[in-house]
C-alpha cells in the first residue's frame, strides 16, 4: 500500500498490497509532512531514523482512506489489513499506544526504481 502525496492531493493506491507500506511523493519533505498533518494522517511532519526518512501515520484515518480508494478488495481485506498491522506491531513499527504505524518516506523517482 502506498500513500501518494502530490502538490494537491494526499491518495492511497494498492489498498490490496498489505505487505509494504510506504509515503511516495515528488515534493519536498515539508510539503510531504504537511500535507499528511493537513488530512490527518500524521502528527508531526516525520523524522528520520539512520537517514531513512519516516513517518508516523494515524492507523484509523489510513484504513479509512485505504477502505475508500478505488480497488478489489476480498472479502478478507479486514483480517488481512489486521494482519499487517500485527506484523507491524511485532517490528516495533506501531507507537505504544497502536494508534500510529511507522511508514518509510520515498521520492517518486526511487520508488520507481526499486
Amino acid at each position: 500500500m502506498d500513500v501518494v502525496v502530490s502538490h494537491d492531493s494526499v491518495t492511497v493506491t494498492e489498498p490490496d498490497d498489505l505487505h509494504s507500506l510506504a509515503v511516495i511523493s515528488d515534493q519536498g519533505e515539508h510539503i510531504v509532512g504537511g500535507a499528511l498533518v493537513g488530512v490527518g494522517l500524521s502528527p508531526s511532519g516525520g523524522d528520520s531514523i539512520e537517514g531513512i526518512p519516516h513517518v508516523w501515520l494515524d492507523i484509523a484515518v489510513l484504513r479509512t482512506l485505504a477502505e475508500s480508494a478505488p480497488s478489489v478488495r476480498g472479502a478478507d481485506w479486514g483480517s488481512r489489513w489486521e494482519d499487517m498491522i500485527a506484523f507491524a506491531s511485532q517490528h516495533g513499527w506501531v507507537n505504544e499506544g497502536g494508534t500510529h504505524v511507522r511508514a518509510h518516506v520515498y521520492a517518486s523517482s526511487a520508488a520507481e526504481t526499486e
